[in-house]
């Protein structure tokens, strides 16, 4: 009786993007985790208070807000 035909392996880069995207999670929660925490019971509120760290970042443009 002749062996049956080998078993193809499932292919590694689903398993490698699963791994890339938790990764980066982690790092992303890190980074940002403190800034969350300092601003979660801020008077002007969360959203205000994380806008502001990001502008602080660069990640935002600048207000132009004037008034």
């Amino acid at each position: 009786m002749a062996d049956p035909a080998p078993k193809q392996s499932a292919p590694k880069q689903p398993l490698a993007l699963a791994l890339g995207v938790a990764a980066l999670t982690v790092v992303l929660g890190l980074l940002a985790g403190p800034n969350v925490v300092n601003c979660f019971n801020l008077a002007d509120g969360m959203s205000q208070c994380l806008q502001g760290r990001m502008r602080e970042a660069e990640l935002l443009p600048a207000s132009t807000a004037q008034a």
